[in-house]
């Protein structure tokens, strides 16, 4: 149950949308500051920032908040290598160091999916199927828009799940090849393709110069 004071114990079809998506944020930063991560609670995300890198997760609503209805939560992810970003210094060019796209946290390809198919998972756990053009292979897409109107403890634990599985767990495989490898094997091949001519790749032959064959095998 939600604490007296929280306004999600206490919210009617009159409440803001935006007080409701205040306070969602709010619970989620209270998890992640936890653990040693940062919440910027005006603009909300959460960062984690260590020597090597800075991942944030930005949270968005929708102007097509209804009161009493819906008040959508967006959860946007983005991860920067910040060894990369010294790298390109050291060589006398920019780079922002970001090294990994919304594809890449969000689609896997699926043997279980039919070709041709986008299987799309809310958190909440309802899937819906869809006939998808940009990628051959069955994939899942695991959709980070969710409604928070009504929420309960049982759905915020499901969030901060899906922020763990989808997200955080790639910050984890920054400094675990086998992870890291296994995460890159998941992807839709077009990903893979987009993955292997971009800033990643730079990152992967800066940080695992050594492994960089293994990689490849499932890059290509």
């Amino acid at each position: 149950m939600w604490k007296q004071d929280s306004i999600l114990a206490n919210y009617s079809e009159h409440t803001p949308c935006k007080d409701i998506f205040q306070a969602v944020c709010d619970l989620i930063g209270d998890h992640y500051q936890n653990l040693d991560w940062k919440y910027a609670r005006s603009r909300p995300k959460i960062t984690f920032k260590d020597k090597q890198f800075k991942m944030e997760v930005a949270f968005w609503s929708s102007g097509y908040n209804t009161p009493g209805d819906y008040v959508n939560l967006e959860i946007i992810p983005a991860i920067c290598s910040l060894e990369l970003i010294k790298h390109y210094k050291e060589q006398g060019e920019s780079t922002n160091g970001y090294i990994l796209g919304m594809m890449d946290f969000y689609h896997e390809k699926s043997e279980e999916v039919p070709a041709g198919i986008r299987r799309v998972i809310n958190i909440d756990g309802k899937t819906t199927d869809l006939e998808e053009g940009r990628w051959p292979e069955g994939v899942l897409s695991f959709n980070k828009n969710i409604n928070v109107y009504g929420i309960t403890p049982e759905l915020l634990e499901k969030i901060i799940s899906f922020i763990d599985q989808r997200i955080v767990i790639w910050l984890e495989a920054m400094n675990n090849l086998d992870l890291l490898i296994s995460l890159i094997d998941k992807l839709p091949d077009s990903s893979k393709k987009e993955l292997k001519q971009g800033a990643f790749y730079e990152f992967l032959k800066l940080e695992f110069p050594e492994n960089l064959s293994d990689i490849d095998e499932v890059l290509c």
